[in-house]
């Protein structure tokens, strides 16, 4: 039992929540990473084959990764509240 008569103080929660911080932190990665690779590049993709900025292509697969992300969290948010 705690010392102070058992009352426990919960700390503040944040108002700026974690992940909308480390999300910042990817964006501004991926557009450095983005700014810094503008050169042409050939894509094989299944039936794709074209030459594309290198650019597009990280920004297709860091709004891929996003979508695929979210569509996570939304899932695990769903199955939570049935239980």
């Amino acid at each position: 039992m705690a010392e102070d008569g058992g009352e426990h103080q919960v700390a503040p929660q944040s108002e700026f929540p974690i992940g909308l911080i480390g999300a910042g932190i990817v964006a501004t990665i991926l557009v450095i990473f983005i700014v810094s690779n503008n050169h042409q590049t050939k894509i094989n993709f299944l039936w794709l084959d074209t030459t594309m900025p290198m650019w597009a292509v990280i920004l297709i697969a860091g709004a891929l990764g996003a979508f695929i992300g979210w569509t996570v969290s939304v899932i695990r948010r769903r199955s939570k509240r049935k239980n």
